[in-house]
């Protein structure tokens, strides 16, 4: 399976996602045109595109390569795998529904001219608004409240299949050596899965601190921090309701 495979109808979009930076990739000549603080608040606009990209990857690996190749090689049941991979279907649907809306925004901002690959994105404000508010972060507060609190149950179990099962541990060897998978592990890609909500305010901070506020964009950036860590604070809260909940049953054991 190659990349192409498992990116599908990303393949052609994203082909600009694979330099360092923003500016490393635009016309000297582009540049120019533009003021410092325009080119900062670009970079940083491209990596959170770069970094949607790999989260969605990620995903990816679990899912087709993984989940798929476990329950067809191994006949693992689904309630096994739902427990190391909870929710993977949602959060897939979820992080490649926000990478095709980014992405549709970088193709209506590419810059006129034949053969240009210079893309300016004017705003993304309304873009991480809607999908930290609403129906939308409801959605995420739930899924991520859920993966985030099985975490240590997902990892725990994987690591006792790989101890007391020769032919996981035979897979696991096998998927791994797979230049597709590119080494990540199951429990790196339920680490990087995890990390990933805590990386959306740090990101949207520095695109705040280079959008001036008398931009039509500024409100929108600012209240999109101000929902990702609402719901970054909801996840928190369902985290720790889930591990009270946990410690109480080993209590009653």
């Amino acid at each position: 399976m190659m990349d192409s495979q498992l990116m599908g109808e990303f393949e052609w979009d994203v082909k600009d996602l694979e330099a360092d930076s923003w500016s490393g990739t635009m016309d000297k000549k582009f540049l120019k045109t533009l003021k410092k603080d325009e080119i900062k608040k670009q970079d940083v606009i491209y990596e959170l595109y770069q970094t949607e990209f790999h989260h969605v990857r990620t995903l990816r690996i679990m899912s087709e390569v993984y989940y798929k190749g476990l329950h067809k090689d191994l006949q693992l049941d689904n309630t096994t795998l739902d427990k190391i991979f909870p929710v993977l279907d949602d959060l897939l649907e979820t992080h490649t529904h926000f990478l095709t809306l980014l992405l549709e925004r970088k193709k209506a901002s590419s810059t006129e001219g034949e053969g240009s690959s210079n893309f300016l994105i004017c705003s993304i404000g309304d873009v991480l608004l809607n999908q930290f508010s609403g129906c939308s972060a409801d959605r995420m507060k739930k899924v991520y409240g859920k993966f985030c609190s099985r975490h240590s149950e997902a990892v725990n179990l994987y690591k006792d299949l790989h101890a007391k099962d020769k032919r996981f541990q035979g897979f696991i060897k096998k998927t791994m050596s797979s230049s597709i998978v590119r080494r990540l592990s199951i429990p790196e890609c339920i680490l990087l899965i995890t990390q990933r909500i805590t990386k959306y305010p740090v990101l949207i901070q520095r695109i705040l601190q280079h959008t001036k506020d008398s931009d039509e964009d500024h409100s929108c950036v600012c209240e999109a921090l101000r929902c990702v860590k609402e719901l970054i604070t909801a996840v928190d809260s369902k985290v720790n309701e889930h591990g009270k909940k946990q410690r109480l049953k080993e209590v009653y054991r």
